[in-house]
């Protein structure tokens, strides 16, 4: 009922990056040669490697609704660009210091990526796509694990958040912490086959009103949730939990945010099918305590300030950097 990327540098992305299929391609010691979109401290970053984070970007832009248009695309291009340049500073820097990973890990993540496949054969024309082995798959992923424990090593074991920190963030953003009215609520399901037409629909309802006698009767509606129905909630009594408003169709957030606690709707209509919707109980809207929030709210601080020095840490690499573009005109 209720309603991954690779290239940022960021903790959550550096572990994406160990399990792209096309997010490295590897570089030897070279001068800037036509299929070099750059050469960093002289490696290369091929124009193939480009187009392949390119494309990857523009698959996720438009799996959310999002595709970019032709001036997007350019900017778009120019930005992976810089971030794969920044990848590569960072591996660089993860053999300077000697860092090393265990062939294990490499071989765990290697099946964890592999566990996303149906079969075997799956997973070999994904490589044969992509122009890789699964050596090569294997060294891009220590690649990513390489990268991961530097930025844990110099960053993330160095970065802390204050009690004072995060009290003074709570009390300077009161609006932040504003908990909007909640209902808890279960429901019964029964779907309508949008392709069935009239007849479709007379037959869910009329076994919704069969459902809705036996509650009437006072049989047990947790039970006859899991007997009936068709929601993934059936497994929990029909249990959906908390949720806010926003967070389901409208028809059904009315019914729901309109009942008390204890009672129980009449058969409802959305576009799912029929439901008969009961409330368990109610929160007012609030403002969540600091005690309440300080948990997660300090993690979420930790977060932003590891962000914001990984940014500094690689200012301070490009800094000291040879970085050649020699496609730059096409990425502008």
């Amino acid at each position: 009922m209720k309603k991954n990327m690779v290239y940022r540098i960021g903790l959550p992305v550096i572990i994406g990056v160990q399990l792209a299929l096309s997010a490295f391609v590897l570089a030897e010691d070279k001068k800037p040669a036509p299929g070099d979109a750059a050469v960093v401290n002289g490696k290369s970053i091929t124009v193939l490697e480009l187009d392949r984070g390119v494309e990857s970007r523009m698959q996720q832009l438009a799996r959310r609704g999002q595709p970019p248009d032709q001036a997007q695309t350019g900017m778009l291009r120019k930005t992976v660009l810089e971030e794969l340049i920044n990848i590569e500073l960072l591996s660089q820097e993860s053999k300077k210091k000697g860092i090393k990973v265990e062939e294990s890990a490499i071989g765990n993540r290697l099946q964890t990526l592999k566990s996303t496949f149906p079969d075997e054969k799956s997973f070999a024309e994904a490589l044969a796509k992509d122009q890789m082995t699964e050596s090569d798959l294997k060294s891009r992923i220590e690649k990513g694990l390489l990268i991961q424990e530097l930025v844990s090593q110099e960053i993330v074991q160095k970065v802390s958040i204050s009690a004072e920190e995060s009290r003074a963030f709570y009390d300077s953003n009161p609006d932040a912490f504003k908990q909007p009215e909640q209902v808890h609520a279960s429901h019964i399901l029964i779907k309508v086959d949008p392709k069935g037409g009239d007849a479709a629909k007379k037959k869910a309802r009329k076994d919704m009103e069969e459902i809705l006698k036996k509650l009437k009767k006072g049989e047990d509606f947790a039970a006859l949730a899991k007997q009936h129905s068709q929601c993934p909630s059936k497994e929990k009594g029909g249990d959906l939990g908390f949720m806010g408003r926003g967070q389901t169709v409208k028809p059904f957030e009315d019914v729901a945010f309109g009942l008390k606690p204890g009672e129980t709707s009449g058969i409802v209509e959305t576009e799912f099918g029929f439901h008969i919707v009961r409330v368990l109980e109610k929160k007012p809207e609030r403002i969540v305590p600091y005690e309440e929030a300080k948990e997660s709210l300090q993690k979420h601080l930790k977060d932003v300030k590891i962000q914001t020095e990984v940014g500094r840490y690689i200012d301070g690499l490009r800094a000291n950097a040879k970085v050649e573009r020699p496609i730059a005109e096409q990425v502008k």
